[in-house]
């Protein structure tokens, strides 16, 4: 039989579009039957009930596809809300695991102090949860993969969490916090509070420094002027900004600059020059 260009034409125009809806349906069936299948943790809730209802989620998507070998894969992926008080959950529900300190409220200020510091929302530019589904020719399923998918300060990774997996999997059908997540968060914030420890701490030193460079500026001024202690500088943003006191030909080279944006101020002669941020004083 000979088929013309023609009925060649039409007959692709019926059949590409069948074709195309036939492997739309299959995805669409496969995502179908993960989402309104079961899994032995839990038969009473619908796997999709289960992890489209976790609170902690603040997105979530369904992809059914193949893999190369030709396995039918439905995947999961959960976007997780980084705001601070999911956060601090975490964080609690990983100390109750461990047999950490019981006094809960005070546990819960501790973390959100350091929260304000740190912003791990900032750090984090998206955190994911991901779950592999299998499906067999006879329509069975089995979780293949489970793992946390991380872009933390522009470094993308994703670490398998198998051995967690069992516990994750009751905390979100139980809609609870997860342990994995909140050893995950805890570990930044120690890490970022000794950074940040380190830095203030850096800060201070060479707040101390310049502010000793200013009262060296100003005794040597005070003794060229033949000036007594107890007199008054009347202006001392014009005194920090005088090239005669800090520049290339000043009593010092530099203006000093607070590392950590105070402001610095110079009252009077024998009197110590102070700056704006409590902790950053003039040496004893």
């Amino acid at each position: 039989m000979i088929i013309r260009r023609n009925e060649m034409m039409v007959l692709c125009g019926v059949i590409m579009p069948l074709f195309m809806f036939f492997l739309c349906s299959c995805r669409t069936n496969d995502e179908a039957l993960i989402r309104n299948g079961y899994l032995d943790i839990d038969k009473s809730l619908p796997i999709g009930k289960a992890f489209d209802g976790y609170k902690y989620f603040k997105s979530k998507s369904w992809k059914a596809f193949k893999s190369d070998n030709g396995k039918r894969m439905v995947q999961f992926e959960g976007s997780f809300d980084l705001s601070s008080e999911k956060v601090v959950e975490h964080c609690l529900q990983m100390l109750k695991a461990v047999g950490g300190s019981t006094e809960e409220a005070a546990e819960k200020k501790e973390f959100q102090d350091v929260l304000k510091k740190i912003k791990i929302n900032e750090k984090f530019k998206s955190l994911e949860l991901v779950v592999q589904f299998t499906i067999n020719p006879d329509k069975r399923f089995e979780i293949k993969y489970m793992g946390i998918k991380t872009n933390f300060m522009g470094q993308q990774k994703e670490q398998n969490i198998e051995e967690a997996a069992q516990q994750t999997l009751k905390e979100i059908y139980d809609n609870q916090p997860l342990i994995v997540l909140g050893g995950l968060f805890a570990a930044v914030l120690l890490s970022s509070e000794e950074i940040s420890q380190a830095d203030d701490a850096a800060n201070i030193a060479k707040c101390q420094e310049n502010l000793t460079k200013i009262d060296s500026a100003k005794e040597q001024w005070a003794l060229e002027n033949k000036l007594s202690n107890g007199t008054e500088i009347p202006d001392s943003k014009a005194f920090l900004n005088d090239p005669k006191m800090f520049g290339p030909n000043g009593y010092e080279s530099e203006k000093p600059i607070c590392p950590s944006g105070g402001t610095y101020t110079v009252n009077s002669i024998g009197e110590n020059p102070k700056c704006s941020i409590p902790n950053h004083t003039f040496p004893e």
